[in-house]
């Protein structure tokens, strides 16, 4: 797919662009384990609009094109809700093996000594034990 079909027909795009979108909101833009929580909303909302238009540019098919043009009222927004449950429980998956990583750690930490001690980070307000920050 080439930049100059899209932009020829750019009506037809925009439904498949914001599909994208609201699949890799929950992960970019809710708090997790990525670099992107420590920056404000407004560059998040930025790198996450500028990655969807990445993915949208080199994994559109036609296929994929015509039967998102033909999605109407309910239909369209019942995609919406579907690909917002798809990008939530993705994110969930992030949260929660970081979780489980992050307890071990903990309790390795306790094992060592070395949980007393830890790292401030001001950008999370919250002090991170030594091993986990390493790891």
């Amino acid at each position: 797919m080439t930049v100059n079909a899209v932009l020829s027909d750019w009506q037809s795009y925009t439904i498949v662009f914001f599909l994208i979108l609201l699949r890799i909101t929950p992960a970019l833009v809710f708090r997790s384990i990525n670099p992107l929580s420590m920056l404000p909303p407004y560059i998040k909302v930025v790198v996450t609009v500028v990655t969807s238009v990445m993915i949208s540019l080199h994994t559109i098919d036609d296929n994929l094109i015509q039967r998102a043009v033909q999605l109407e009222g309910t239909a369209l927004a019942v995609a919406c809700l579907n690909e917002f449950f798809v990008g939530l429980v993705f994110w969930f998956a992030l949260v929660v093996t970081y979780g489980a990583i992050f307890t071990f750690l903990k309790l390795l930490d306790m094992q060592v000594g070395f949980n007393p001690m830890g790292i401030f980070n001001p950008a999370m307000q919250e002090s991170e034990p030594i091993l986990t920050r390493a790891i």
